[in-house]
């Protein structure tokens, strides 16, 4: 059964008389604001959501106001679960903080289970009726709320002239076909270059290596010989992939709406990447790319 807070006198009062010396003056005023009642509301929702009866019957649970005090606290101090269960059960301040006084604290695995209660729209529900607060108390105007997100590292490549020609080629071919596939009018499908011009594009990579500074005069002039005729033959795949699917475009009666007219309109901008529909000048240098001996 859901319960708001424990029914008992504070630790505090028959221990330290005096124990308001004790506490951080971060820590009260997050007491106070944490003695709002519309705040104590959304996590009393939030625990009510594990059965339909859960506020009338059932075993008592760890009140609301327990939880999200040990959650304001664990992310205070950026403390795991464990480490929150361990500081909470051996400090009063913390117990009198997070009103549990003389009570068990909840430990590490039901503090993480009803911490998954709190969905986003609770979350957003909270973080509103926080900014409702400083607002009251003219701490922030409230006109924009900015967050703190975590940047993950991804595999990436860079946006060589040579991918660059490839990539167009793959999203031009893929795209085409889905259209045919969803259209069923006729088996027809353009002709995939994917694997010549991604052959053409390793190679490319291997041969801007050789063409280093370490190399010999003669083997970086081969080098780049090789690397302007494998560029000239990237671009010829790409104009004959971008042709092949204008005349599938010339070909095709243009939808009106649904999935197709959305692949139809994407091919029709993936085909405009260049002045020529042949994608980037290959001939100008991109960020950490190659570019062709004059």
């Amino acid at each position: 059964m859901v319960r708001r807070a424990y029914a008992q006198r504070s630790v505090f009062e028959v221990l330290l008389p005096d124990a308001d010396k004790l506490w951080d003056p971060i820590l009260r005023q997050v007491d106070k604001l944490l003695d709002d009642e519309p705040i104590v509301d959304v996590i009393v929702d939030a625990l009510a959501r594990r059965h339909p009866l859960s506020r009338r019957r059932g075993r008592l649970s760890t009140p609301a106001s327990v939880v999200l005090r040990m959650l304001v606290l664990k992310h205070l101090n950026r403390w795991s679960f464990d480490e929150c269960e361990r500081e909470v059960r051996g400090s009063l301040v913390y117990r009198e903080f997070c009103r549990i006084g003389c009570e068990r604290v909840p430990d590490a695995k039901t503090l993480l289970r009803l911490a998954s209660l709190i969905d986003g729209a609770r979350l957003q529900t909270l973080l509103e009726r926080l900014v409702q607060l400083a607002r009251a108390r003219r701490v922030v105007r409230g006109y924009r709320l900015r967050v703190d997100t975590t940047v993950v590292e991804t595999h990436i490549h860079y946006p060589r002239d040579s991918e660059l020609l490839a990539d167009g080629v793959r999203m031009i071919t893929g795209t085409m076909n889905r259209l045919w596939t969803h259209l069923r009018s006729t088996p027809r499908r353009i002709r995939d270059r994917t694997r010549s011009i991604n052959r053409r594009v390793f190679e490319i990579g291997q041969r801007s290596r050789t063409a280093g500074l370490r190399s010999t005069a003669i083997s970086r002039e081969k080098a780049k010989a090789r690397i302007t005729t494998l560029y000239r033959e990237s671009m010829r795949i790409a104009r004959a992939t971008v042709r092949e699917a204008e005349a599938s475009l010339n070909a095709i009666r243009r939808p009106t709406s649904g999935p197709q007219a959305r692949l139809h309109t994407r091919l029709q901008a993936d085909g405009r990447l260049g002045p020529k529909g042949v994608g980037p000048d290959p001939r100008a240098r991109s960020a950490g790319g190659h570019s062709l001996p004059e």
